[in-house]
């Protein structure tokens, strides 16, 4: 009898906790997930023209780009597809959701690359830093104001944290080199 009620009370102890795990897995997800913002929509259908051979989209200042095997714009895109960029002349042409290319600009001091450079007496240079230029594409989550102005935080779909927690910082508008408006897969 005492071996039945045991097994009983342990049935009844792992239902229970399996519930509460499936309670806690719901809460989770329903705090920490949250659904991708769709980019905004810069292209009027009546600009867009299919033929049985091509397509011609009537937009000016449109740019071909590839892209780099990073994975963070996973599964939106990766290396090997072409996106079609346009220029932005304004920070209100950028909305969130809409996916970005950026600069980020990372200067160091010789010594700290394992350089020595020496300069010579008579030069007008006074200060030397190795600069390195890379372009980042990723999606607009929050647009914010500080003392500075406008800033966005990006994050790429496939990365936990956004762009200011990987310590990247704000992107500023003058860092923006173009949004992406179509992807050819």
């Amino acid at each position: 009898m005492e071996d039945k009620i045991f097994w009983i009370i342990a049935f009844i102890t792992g239902i229970c906790l399996v519930l509460l795990g499936f309670m806690f897995a719901i809460i989770f997800m329903s705090l920490y997930t949250k659904e991708t913002v769709a980019p905004f929509d810069r292209i009027n259908e009546k600009d867009i023209i299919v033929y049985p051979d091509k397509v011609i989209i009537n937009i000016s200042n449109v740019r071909l780009i590839d892209y780099a095997d990073t994975n963070s714009m996973i599964p939106t895109l990766d290396k090997g597809h072409n996106g079609l960029r346009i220029d932005v002349t304004n920070e209100s042409d950028i909305h969130i959701g809409d996916i970005i290319t950026y600069e980020i600009r990372e200067c160091k001091k010789p010594e700290d690359v394992g350089l020595n450079v020496e300069l010579q007496n008579n030069s007008n240079i006074t200060k030397v830093e190795i600069c390195s230029h890379d372009l980042i594409v990723h999606r607009v989550i929050k647009i914010e104001n500080d003392e500075n102005g406008t800033y966005y935080i990006l994050k790429g779909d496939a990365n936990a944290m956004d762009e200011v927690i990987n310590g990247f910082g704000k992107v500023r508008f003058n860092q923006v080199k173009g949004v992406l408006i179509g992807l050819i897969y």
